[in-house]
């Protein structure tokens, strides 16, 4: 299982974030621990990933994306973050080891930088009801 957040700045712009080891950009959020609930681990990584305690908010986005030739089966739950204010960002550490850099994006723009599945899963959470919590599968919705 792995567990994400959606964080956005005063602008309406997308937290992104380049990892170190794995191609592509993504946004704050990494696997789920073995006895700690999606909503835990997405509050510990983003502390672990931006130094910075922030409340991940709604579940927005469960997604069920099946074992291929570079991933097992795994369940992606995705948390609306919502906005995070200029004293916030400007608190933000990354580790260096983990991520190469972060930056605020148009939300249009991060869709294509993300790697697929996940800009599939943050599109269809965009595009969705803002009370809503969507089901996906590999980033599609499910009709």
């Amino acid at each position: 299982m792995g567990a994400s957040c959606l964080l956005f700045d005063e602008s309406g712009r997308l937290l992104i974030v380049n990892p170190t080891y794995k191609p592509g950009w993504s946004i704050p959020g990494g696997v789920v621990d073995q006895n700690e609930s999606p909503y835990e681990a997405c509050r510990r990584e983003l502390v672990e990933e931006l130094g910075v305690a922030i409340d991940p908010g709604r579940l927005v986005c469960v997604d069920y994306v099946s074992a291929d030739d570079s991933s097992t089966e795994n369940v992606q739950f995705l948390f609306q973050g919502g906005t995070i204010d200029s004293h916030v960002t400007a608190s933000i550490v990354i580790p260096e080891l983990e991520l190469s850099e972060w930056r605020f994006v148009d939300p249009v723009e991060a869709i294509l930088l993300l790697r697929p599945k996940l800009g599939g899963r943050v599109r269809a959470v965009i595009e969705a009801s803002r009370n809503s919590c969507i089901y996906l599968e590999a980033g599609e919705p499910i009709t």
